[in-house]
């Protein structure tokens, strides 16, 4: 587990969009919003084109820092997606890990919804995310030094969501 908004919390946000200033953007720790009610990781959107954010483990900082995933196989979490109807949730909802280093580094982007039991991930309810690693790997990309989480969206037509993310963690499945 690297983050579970309980004993596995720390780190820092960042948030941005593309379409400014017709989209908005933000990435928080929300209070009773996870699975268990308790934190979360939420991000907010509203307004067209690509939303995103990530959140990084260790606030940017050592810059070497990193964990070693190597020996894992998944990338795990929980995803809620909630908008208020189906036509205000994005077309498109992908992930990628990023790592630390002298050189920064970001795996493959791969969309959530391949990796989901729904064909609504925005229907409101928490959703177990598995993400084989292997889907991730890109030249460059070091599972040796993973440090943040991206979550990104996009859509051509103006939405309005909510994501939370909890249970973040590697593991072997």
């Amino acid at each position: 587990m690297v983050w579970d908004g309980e004993s596995h919390a720390t780190g820092k946000a960042w948030a941005d969009c593309d379409q400014k200033p017709g989209c908005k953007s933000a990435l928080a720790v929300e209070p009773a919003r996870g699975r268990a009610g308790t934190a979360a990781l939420s991000l907010r959107g509203d307004g067209p084109g690509w939303i995103g954010g990530g959140w990084n483990f260790f606030g940017w900082w050592p810059k070497d820092a990193g964990l070693d995933v190597s020996a894992e196989t998944h990338l795990v979490f929980w995803l809620r997606g909630e908008a208020p109807t189906a036509e205000a949730a994005p077309a498109a909802l992908t992930v990628s890990l990023r790592c630390s280093g002298a050189e920064q580094c970001e795996s493959a982007g791969v969309e959530i919804q391949k990796y989901v039991t729904t064909d609504r991930p925005f229907d409101g309810a928490w959703h177990e995310v598995a993400i084989p690693l292997a889907d991730l790997a890109k030249n460059g990309f070091n599972p040796r030094t993973v440090w943040e989480l991206v979550l990104g969206t996009w859509s051509n037509a103006p939405k309005s969501f909510a994501l939370s993310v909890d249970d973040v963690g590697f593991e072997t499945r």
